[in-house]
């Protein structure tokens, strides 16, 4: 079992969380905390020792690296924690109570665009090598 499930199993049994909407948004600040966070400083010190420019913002449920070249080239690698709903087939499920379980997801925003990951389903290790794959595209682009 991971480290996140692991935790959250721990908030679960202390009563640190007491409804779905606590549980979720726990998880979204525990995963910036322990997955992004760390990631992105890794990063930074990496891109730093190539010579770069770099600096990192963060915040409960965000991140951003941004990078920038002697040249005046630039990278950034912009981390949020979204909260959604778990999909439903019925029609009223979209419209019903608001407090139903929901799942913590990371929009990554770069350069090129946009994409995401589910927090259970990644990594220190994952997010630090595709932070700096993507910032040394852009920054050589």
């Amino acid at each position: 079992m991971s480290t996140f499930w692991q935790d959250l199993i721990e908030r679960l049994r202390s009563g640190q969380v007491t409804t779905p909407e606590e549980a979720s948004h726990g998880d979204l600040v525990h995963c910036i905390q322990t997955i992004v966070v760390p990631a992105l400083e890794a990063a930074r010190e990496t891109l730093e020792g190539e010579g770069y420019t770099v600096t990192l913002d963060t915040t409960d449920t965000s991140a951003i690296l941004k990078v920038v070249n002697q040249d005046g080239s630039h990278a950034f690698y912009s981390v949020e924690g979204r909260l959604y709903h778990y999909t439903a087939f019925a029609f009223p499920m979209l419209h019903g109570r608001k407090d139903r379980p929901k799942f913590a997801k990371l929009h990554i925003e770069t350069n090129g665009g946009a994409h995401g990951h589910r927090c259970n389903k990644c990594s220190v290790e994952q997010l630090r090598d595709e932070c700096l794959e993507i910032c040394r595209k852009w920054l050589v682009w």
